[in-house]
């Protein structure tokens, strides 16, 4: 599920996929990728979890320049599994 949503995002027209790793989040596996978004000067930062029944996903759209800050990080580090998932 979470390489359709990548295949997806990147096959847009202009964007381009520029990395892809596997990452885990509190036991939980799941998929980072970067797109750079069409002919802006942005890029797309998303992180992808299919859990149980459940898919989530988080995504940041910053400057290229951007890319590496804190804040995005931030913003991805604080997908939190709290409970149980259905599944």
């Amino acid at each position: 599920m979470t390489k359709t949503s990548r295949e997806t995002l990147a096959a847009r027209e202009g964007n381009k996929l520029m990395s892809e790793k596997s990452i885990v989040a509190n036991g939980y596996a799941g998929m980072e990728f970067e797109v750079a978004v069409g002919h802006f000067d942005d890029v797309s930062i998303s992180r992808a979890y299919a859990i149980g029944k459940r898919y989530y996903s988080l995504t940041a759209i910053v400057p290229k320049k951007n890319a590496s800050s804190a804040n995005v990080r931030t913003f991805l580090d604080s997908f939190q599994v709290t409970g149980r998932t259905g599944g």
